[in-house]
This record gives structure tokens, C-alpha cells and sequence, in this order.
């Protein structure tokens, strides 16, 4: 069959069906291999699992201002996690505040977490219970304020905070939270949540 025909017959430029005929095989879409976006960002991801390998992804996603989406980075850690022989994740115990705290903080900044006090008190009636401590702390004057609270529930801590956001007298521009430790009252529970507060 002539190629004019077969370019009339398929609704195409004699010029392409010339070009189909000279292929060895069919011809196939190919997508051109791009680097990934975390490439550039891996030694630092490395470095910071070497120096703390329980840091979460989204620590780390602060610390190095990822671009991209949280569920590509949490893949990444994962995967340098578990290549890396010295960056073994050990999960943390409810101690609260991680070993991120005050640590790169920029002026206005604080930070939230519970501290889980190594002994019980007496609540009444002959019972101890162990009560943790909710502790603010601002990151460029390292003022630190402390409220007992009678559980983790997050009710209590909600209130706590309000209680030492009144004795500062003042509300941090960034107010960040360690949440280990916080009993939520929904199914799903967050690592880290950064709150834009002014």
C-alpha cells in the first residue's frame, strides 16, 4: 500500500507514517529521566539523622525548608533510615520535650511540650498518679513558664497553655508544639504542629 494511502487511510503526515516505517519497534512514550527532588536535600537529611535519629519528618522538613510534599519527604527519611547503619530510629518514650527544643529558634519563637515528671504525687484520698508538667519556653530570651496539669488529655493541656500564655503576658509570633505525649480526642494524632499565631 502506498504511504500516501496509508496517511490518507490513518489521518496522518505522510512524512510521520515514513518515519513509523523506518522504526524497528512500535514507538512508545518514554518520560525523560528527571533528578529527584530530594537529591540536593539528602546529605543534609543524613547529617541530621546521624546527629538525632529519632527526628521526625517533620522536624526535619523544617529544619531544611522542604519544598515539596510531607508524604515525599517521610518517604525519603524512611528509606536514608533504614539505609543508614548509624541512624537507627529508636521511638521516643513519654518523656516529652524531644532534643530539638530551642534549637534553631529565631526571635518570637517558643515552644510547647509535656515533661513527664519521674515520680507520682499525691492527688487526695491515698492516691498517687504521675502528673505531667506543660512547659513554654521562648527561644530567644529562653524564658520558661510551667503549669501541673491533672492528665495529659487534651483539654488540659489546651487550658495550661492559655494559663501560661496569661502569666507571660504576651503571645510568641510562632508557637511551636511537641505533641508526644498529648492524649487527643480524635482518631488521628499529629507529630508536630507549627502555629502562626501572630
Amino acid at each position: 500500500m502506498p504511504i500516501k494511502q496509508i496517511a490518507r487511510h490513518k489521518q496522518m503526515a505522510p512524512n510521520t507514517v515514513r518515519r513509523l516505517l523506518r522504526c524497528e519497534q512500535p514507538p512508545r512514550y518514554q518520560r525523560p529521566e528527571r533528578p529527584s527532588v530530594a537529591a540536593p536535600f539528602e546529605p543534609l537529611i543524613l547529617q541530621l539523622l546521624r546527629d538525632e535519629p529519632g527526628m521526625s519528618a517533620a522536624e526535619i522538613a523544617r529544619r531544611i525548608n522542604w519544598p515539596a510534599s510531607a508524604s515525599l519527604l517521610r518517604f525519603h527519611v524512611a528509606r536514608l533510615r533504614s539505609a543508614s547503619p548509624q541512624a537507627e530510629y529508636q521511638p521516643e518514650q513519654k518523656q516529652g520535650f524531644g532534643s530539638a527544643v530551642l534549637r534553631d529558634f529565631l526571635p518570637g519563637w517558643a515552644e510547647c511540650g509535656l515533661w513527664w515528671p519521674p515520680v507520682e504525687l499525691d492527688v487526695g484520698h491515698g492516691q498517687t498518679r504521675q502528673c505531667p508538667v506543660l512547659l513554654m519556653v521562648a527561644g530567644a530570651s529562653q524564658h520558661l513558664g510551667a503549669c501541673l496539669l491533672p492528665s495529659a488529655r487534651f483539654r488540659n493541656v489546651w487550658i495550661g497553655q492559655r494559663h501560661l500564655l496569661q502569666e507571660w503576658g504576651a503571645v510568641p509570633h510562632t508557637l511551636r508544639w511537641d505533641t508526644s505525649g498529648i492524649d487527643f480526642p480524635w482518631a488521628w494524632h499529629f507529630e508536630k504542629e507549627v502555629l502562626r499565631l501572630g
